[in-house]
């Protein structure tokens, strides 16, 4: 009889232990604060994930009291990446000042009930202050000085990495009422995703989002959490573009994921090695947001000029925090420093350098607007981007206060054979002065080109903006098929420029925009098996 009592006992736990109840787990506790700096978007997220050996038959929260809101379980290919994960969205303005409770509840497919409560604090009407910068050793935890959007994240030896890898893993920082700044962060890259990282995550990367205000319905709607990425400023990052034109690469990439600019010279980045990324956004008055990009060896010297650059439209986001990007990519990020960028007085929208015959080097640049501009000198410099000087009687006399587009030429005809860098110094009325990035060009005997022959580049059009002509220079190292092509903002092609085989050299091509629109369009030049675009501004 006493036996019979004990296996009667034991299939009682067993069945106790068979029904128990959900277990639900909120990743960065159950009390949370937002808002004490700022809003980085327009949500606060509460994740976490929920398990039960039975199976979850629901998943709801009520904020406040209020009614029960269902709940997305993962996976879902998009941001709930792994069985059970969840991401409770909840807009700003649906919190109270001060306390908030969500309850959580969950009921397993025996029809047992777990709950969880987590307590927000939100503080609203803060603005993220400028600058800022993140030490993550010091840092109580990661919520305290960020916002996790996306994702599972651990905070180890003085840098954050997402715990497991899937889609847009996001840290965010900032406010989503910032405007221009210059961000810095070491990234450390180890591993690609296993799972793999096909359908709509195409390719993975990782690097910096630029401008961004949160989750949308575009171009996703209807989905609980919220996974519409648009519209975003720009992403700066290293990838993997196995989808479409193939390789490894550093890109710019903007608004409807229109890129930029990618860099064909060839730079790789190495498993386990440290690189600094540097990503800045500055306005540029009737133009709209323009992004520069660079990235660098930890322990070498920063590069001078920027690898990546790129113009946004007015139409595009103007303000939106920074968010630290992990897509399908095991990476470590560490120490952000994020300083604001003062507008310089005079703007400069394009500044290029080419060889044209008998080895005279033509620089043409424009201005989108100036202010008390006394006017510009030219420098140059040999082999180098660290030793510049004047050149004799170079001095063009600037346009002093204006908001139309200036144009501007000065032609170099003492330039000798060999690689030279070109600059200019530009001169306030009251005696300040800024110089721009260096700009390129290779001089050899008897060789029109505004790269060594062998290289392959795609010249900025002058003059930019342009109404309703303008020139478009390119160089090949190779007979090849060219195809050079413009397309609208949301990828149209509207005209095909050359589409035929192309001898070594540079290239000059007149597009004449008489029956489009005012606005903004990409050119891109494709030839043998390399890529490359820039963007162009037609004002009528």
């Amino acid at each position: 009889m006493i036996k019979h009592f004990s296996v009667i006992i034991t299939l009682t736990c067993l069945l106790e232990v068979m029904i128990a109840a959900p277990t639900i787990t909120v990743w960065y506790g159950n009390n949370q604060s937002f808002g004490q700096r700022g809003n980085p978007q327009t949500a606060v997220n509460i994740l976490g994930n929920v398990s039960d050996p039975s199976g979850i038959q629901s998943l709801s929260y009520a904020l406040n009291g209020g009614s029960s809101i269902n709940l997305s379980r993962g996976p879902d290919t998009r941001r709930l990446l792994r069985s059970g994960d969840f991401n409770i969205d909840i807009f700003t303005s649906n919190l109270n000042n001060g306390s908030n409770t969500i309850v959580i509840t969950a009921i397993n497919s025996s029809n047992e009930t777990s709950t969880a409560n987590v307590v927000v604090q939100y503080t609203p009407g803060n603005t993220w202050a400028l600058p800022y910068s993140v030490d993550w050793s010091s840092a109580g935890s990661i919520q305290s000085v960020a916002q996790v959007v996306d994702g599972d994240w651990t905070l180890n030896n003085g840098k954050v990495r997402p715990r497991y890898l899937g889609y847009d893993r996001l840290v965010a920082i900032g406010d989503k009422t910032w405007t221009d700044y210059e961000v810095t962060v070491p990234i450390t890259l180890y591993s690609l995703d296993t799972s793999g990282f096909n359908g709509v995550s195409q390719t993975p990367g990782v690097g910096l989002l630029f401008r961004w205000t949160g989750h949308t319905d575009d171009p996703v709607s209807g989905q609980q959490p919220k996974t519409g990425f648009l519209p975003l400023g720009a992403i700066g990052w290293y990838s993997w573009d196995y989808g479409n034109t193939g390789g490894v690469r550093l890109k710019l990439v903007g608004n409807n994921l229109n890129t930029m600019q990618e860099d064909n010279s060839g730079f790789r980045l190495m498993w386990g090695v440290t690189y600094i990324f540097k990503m800045r956004v500055e306005t540029i008055p009737g133009l709209g947001a323009a992004y520069k990009f660079k990235v660098w060896q930890a322990g070498q010297s920063e590069p001078s000029a920027w690898t990546l650059q790129g113009q946004q439209s007015l139409s595009d986001p103007q303000n939106g925090c920074v968010c630290l990007l992990s897509h399908h990519v095991d990476a470590e990020f560490g120490n952000v420093t994020i300083t604001p960028i003062t507008a310089t007085p005079v703007q400069l929208s394009s500044f290029t350098a080419q060889v044209m015959s008998n080895n005279l080097v033509r620089l043409d640049w424009t201005t989108a607007s100036e202010t008390n501009n006394y006017g510009f000198e030219v420098q140059k410099s040999f082999n180098t981007t660290n030793n510049f000087s004047t050149i004799p009687r170079s001095f063009v006399a600037g346009n002093g206060t204006t908001t139309e587009p200036q144009y501007y030429s000065w032609i170099d005809s003492a330039a000798t054979a060999g690689n030279w860098y070109y600059r200019l110094k530009q001169m306030d009325l009251d005696g300040t002065t800024v110089y721009t990035e260096p700009a390129r060009v290779s001089v050899l005997t008897g060789v029109r080109g505004g790269e060594v022959p062998g290289d392959f580049a795609l010249q900025q059009n002058y003059p930019n903006p342009f109404n309703p002509t303008t020139k478009m220079s390119f160089v090949i190292g190779h007979s090849s098929l060219a195809s050079l092509k413009v397309f609208d903002v949301l990828g149209r092609e509207v005209e095909t420029l050359v589409n035929e085989v192309k001898a070594p050299g540079m290239h000059d091509v007149t597009f004449n925009a008489e029956r489009l629109p005012s606005g903004v369009y990409v050119y891109r030049l494709t030839a043998g098996g390399k890529s490359a675009s820039r963007r162009m501004l037609l004002m009528k």
